[in-house]
């Protein structure tokens, strides 16, 4: 895997690789003016596309409201 996440509250990137087990996050550039947006890239045979992505989904988090 490769790719970049948008951590809520944090002004920087984060940039990851993984190979197989082994995973190496490091913080990168902060964001400037651009949208700002996690995207992740999944490098193999035979991967169930469904599957990755209502597992993501099912982990994804919402930031709660004020009026809650």
């Amino acid at each position: 895997m490769k790719g970049v996440l948008a951590l809520p509250d944090d002004p920087r990137r984060f940039v990851f690789q993984a190979v197989r087990q082994d995973i190496e996050v490091a913080p990168g550039a902060a964001w400037a003016d651009e949208p700002r947006a996690s995207w992740l890239v999944f490098i193999g045979r035979g991967l169930d596309e469904t599957a990755l992505q209502q597992g993501f989904a099912a982990c994804a988090r919402v930031r709660p409201s004020a009026d809650r």
